[in-house]
């Protein structure tokens, strides 16, 4: 199984010892400049180059120029925003520590099927490729739903799933998924699943996340 799973490591080569530093132009946006919160949990570039960002402290929009604020009274269901996620309609999912929003125009709505996650930590949103939505959360497992239905279903410890307290979904190119929590990992197909945890190889049981 771990052979799927790659571990890029970036080697730097050094000619004859000597290291050359390149200055590179970098700007920095924090409170004074607009920004909510400077402590940001996710950031995400949507097709219009837009950049959201996920803070402590509500959801922000930067179009370059300003910066756009949503916070609760605005429809947002946390302050807290915890992943940020685009779909393949373009559409953009806000998970917060108080459920799930999507973003329509200028609007934030939570599906009425989602309802469900109000009041749960989201800390992840994945599409797989079938387009089944996947919502990791901070204790209750990971909720899948398939857009236009009205029940999720719910994975969890009972089902066999190394721990409730999920941090990143990855699919996996077989289409299996991968499922990163604090007590191991989890690799999910269709019904079954086999976990992993440092007795397996992992150097440490609390993931943070998953890349392939």
């Amino acid at each position: 199984m771990f052979r799927r799973l790659g571990l890029l490591i970036l080697l730097v080569s050094m000619s004859g010892g000597a290291i050359y530093a390149q200055t590179l132009p970098f700007r920095s946006y924090s409170i004074e400049q607009g920004l909510s919160e400077s402590v940001v949990y996710d950031i995400l570039q949507d097709h219009r180059d837009h950049l959201w960002i996920g803070t402590n402290y509500g959801l922000n929009r930067f179009n370059g120029i300003s910066f756009r604020q949503y916070h609760v009274e605005d429809g947002l269901r946390g302050n807290s925003v915890t992943s940020l996620y685009e779909d393949d309609k373009r559409r953009l999912w806000v998970g917060s520590d108080q459920g799930v929003n999507l973003v329509r125009k200028d609007t934030l709505v939570t599906p009425s099927a989602l309802t469900v996650l109000n009041g749960i930590q989201v800390n992840d949103i994945f599409q797989d490729e079938t387009g089944r939505f996947w919502f990791a959360t901070r204790g209750e497992g990971v909720f899948l739903w398939k857009e236009g239905a009205q029940a999720l279903r719910r994975i969890s410890l009972k089902d066999g799933l190394i721990g409730n307290r999920v941090r990143e979904i990855a699919q996996d190119p077989d289409g299996s998924m991968w499922i990163a929590t604090r007590e191991g990992l989890s690799h999910w197909r269709e019904g079954m699943i086999e976990s992993f945890t440092t007795e397996h190889g992992l150097p440490n049981r609390m993931l943070r996340d998953i890349k392939f």
